[in-house]
């Protein structure tokens, strides 16, 4: 009896674990913050100044029509409505820098050279040798830092009373090799519109009086081929590739590495292949 009630208990714990890993969504609820716009289901931009303000006019706009509670009026509404909020904002701070840095690094290299020994019988024997050299190398990367900063300010259509100002700031900085390929590099300009679509978004959901329920989408980490009806899984390949490039950024250690396990006894190339996988998981 004790046997089933083991194998049970097992049981339901695997399927506990299989469910908990298997999920693939992550849900929040978010209530409305302190700054909210009490009553406020309609909005229309006015003015918008500053530089480039034409291009965030637009997000505010694709921003405002992704939302179900709210309407965006394209015209100037007329009369007196309560319900109504007026959007005025200026682009304060518009920047988009990127700068050479140089890294220092060092270039592992194996030297093959001759051994000469000395035999007990007094003969001498040349046998091959192998050492590593070290030599410091510069390498070539650039930063690009991006900044930006907006002002809202929300006015009552009915009152023209200011309900609400808002300055809101994102900035972004990112390293990127020599090595790394031209075709992953982002333009300036969209990563500034991914900026930007951020930058909107949350500020509309503080200025939301309407609680949210927001669902993250979970990447599965597998991508099964289909013609061998899911039996073969090489993994997602955006994994795969952050693999390659991390592989690549380190390609003399790397190196180095697996001429080691290849030179050293057995008892070492175990040590060396699980520091060669911590390698690309985590460097």
């Amino acid at each position: 009896m004790s046997k089933i009630y083991l194998s049970f208990i097992v049981l339901g714990s695997f399927l506990i674990l299989l469910g908990g890993c298997s999920s693939s969504k992550i849900y929040h609820h978010r209530i409305p913050s302190e700054v909210a716009l009490e009553n406020i289901s309609r909005f229309h931009i006015d003015r918008f100044e500053g530089e480039q303000s034409g291009f965030f006019r637009e997000i505010l706009i694709y921003e405002f029509n992704r939302l179900s509670y709210v309407d965006y009026l394209e015209e100037y509404p007329e009369g007196s409505d309560d319900l109504t909020a007026i959007v005025d904002a200026e682009v304060t701070v518009l920047s988009s820098r990127e700068e050479e840095v140089m890294k220092q690094d060092m270039n592992y290299e194996l030297v093959e050279h001759e051994l000469v020994q000395e035999q007990s019988s007094g003969r001498t024997e040349a046998r091959k040798a192998f050492e590593f050299r070290e030599t410091p190398k510069e390498s070539r990367w650039f930063q690009r830092t991006l900044d930006l900063e907006i002002n809202f300010v929300f006015k009552s259509l009915a009152t023209n009373e200011v309900l609400r100002e808002m300055k809101e700031q994102v900035s972004f900085q990112q390293i990127y090799s020599e090595l790394e390929e031209s075709l992953l590099i982002p333009e300036p300009d969209q990563e500034m519109n991914r900026l930007a679509r951020m930058m909107m978004r949350r500020m509309l959901i503080k200025i939301s009086p309407v609680a949210q329920q927001e669902i993250m989408e979970l990447e599965t980490g597998s991508a099964p081929l289909e013609w061998t009806m899911g039996t073969v899984d090489f993994g997602h390949p955006g994994i795969l590739k952050e693999s390659v490039m991390r592989l690549k950024k380190n390609t003399n250690k790397v190196k180095k590495l697996f001429i080691m396990s290849y030179l050293n006894p057995k008892d070492l190339i175990e040590r060396n292949v699980l520091y060669l996988m911590m390698l690309l998981t985590f460097v």
